[in-house]
C-alpha cells in the first residue's frame, strides 16, 4: 500500500504543519546522445535506468503523482518509448538503444520546444483539474533537467539568448531547472544558458562520475517531487561527479577525434 502524500502534513506532535505535498510533479528530461558521448556510454544507460527506478520507487512511497518524459537528442530528437508525459509507475524499462551514440548536437532547439511542451502539459492538467481542486490551488511541481557534453552545432530555430530568457522564464514561475554538462565548466557555460549555478552540475566520463551525477541529479529531482525546498547540488555530489582539472580533462576535443561516431 502507497504511503499517503498527505500524511507528514497531518501527523505533527509540535502544532506545526509543513507545507502540503505536491498534487502532481512532471519531470522534462533531456539526454545528449550525439557521437561525442561515445565514452560515457555504459554509464548513462546504467545511470538513467536508475534515476527512473529511484523515482518509481519516490512516487510509489509518497504517493505524490509522477510524470515524465524523456527525450534524447543528437540532430535528431525522439522521446523514449513509454515515457511521453505518463505515471511513472506505469513506465517500462528504458530502451538503452534510444541512447547510443550518433550525430551532432541539436541542443538549443531541443531545449527550447521541450521546455514550451513541459509548460503546454502543465496547464492542460489545471484546466482538467475540478473546480473544488482548483480552488485549494495546489502545487504542482516542474523539474526541467539537461544533460549534454558538447556545444551546440546543429539549432536554427532559436538562440542562446533565447534559452537564456526562457529558462529564466520557467525559473520565475517555480520550474526547478537542472543543468548537467560532462567535460567542461557546467556552470558557465549553465549561466549562459540561464541556469542557476546551484542547479549546474559538472561531470566528466572518467571512472564512475557519470554515474555519480546522474545518481545526483536523482537525488534533487527527487527532493523536489516531495515538495523539498532544498534542491541544488552538494559538494560532495559535485567532488563524486568530477575530478580536478587535468590537462586531458581539459582537451576533451582530442579525445573524440578518432570515433567514427562522432561528427561534431
Amino acid at each position: 500500500m502507497n504511503t499517503l502524500s498527505c500524511l507528514a502534513h497531518i501527523k505533527r506532535t509540535d502544532n506545526q504543519r509543513p507545507p502540503p505535498p505536491p498534487l502532481l510533479a512532471d519531470i522534462e528530461m533531456l539526454i545528449d546522445r550525439s557521437g561525442s558521448m561515445w565514452t560515457m556510454t555504459k554509464e548513462t544507460e546504467d545511470g538513467t535506468q536508475e534515476f527512473v527506478n529511484s523515482q518509481k520507487e519516490m512516487a510509489n512511497k509518497t504517493g505524490i503523482q509522477t510524470h515524465i518524459r524523456i527525450q534524447t537528442f543528437d540532430d535528431k530528437v525522439e522521446t523514449m518509448t513509454g515515457f511521453d508525459g505518463g505515471d511513472i509507475t506505469h513506465t517500462p524499462d528504458i530502451d538503452i538503444n534510444s541512447l547510443y551514440p550518433r550525430g551532432t548536437t541539436r541542443l538549443i532547439d531541443t531545449a527550447c520546444e521541450s521546455l514550451y511542451e513541459q509548460e503546454r502539459r502543465y496547464h492542460n492538467y489545471r484546466k482538467k483539474l475540478p473546480n473544488m481542486v482548483k480552488q485549494l490551488n495546489p502545487t504542482i511541481v516542474r523539474i526541467f533537467a539537461l544533460i549534454t557534453d558538447g556545444e551546440d552545432n546543429e539549432s536554427t530555430l532559436f538562440t542562446s539568448s533565447n534559452l537564456n530568457k526562457l529558462i529564466k522564464k520557467n525559473k520565475q514561475q517555480g520550474v526547478t531547472c537542472m543543468f548537467l554538462a560532462a567535460n567542461q565548466d557546467a556552470i558557465h557555460q549553465g549561466d549562459i544558458f540561464g541556469f542557476d549555478s546551484g542547479h549546474s552540475l559538472t561531470y566528466s566520463s572518467q571512472g564512475e562520475n557519470a554515474t555519480n551525477a546522474l545518481r545526483a541529479v536523482s537525488q534533487q529531482i527527487a527532493r523536489t517531487c516531495s515538495g523539498n525546498s532544498s534542491t541544488q547540488f552538494n559538494e560532495l555530489q559535485r567532488t563524486r561527479s568530477a575530478p580536478p582539472l587535468n590537462k586531458d580533462y581539459q582537451h576533451k576535443p582530442q579525445i573524440y577525434r578518432n570515433n567514427p561516431l562522432c561528427r561534431c
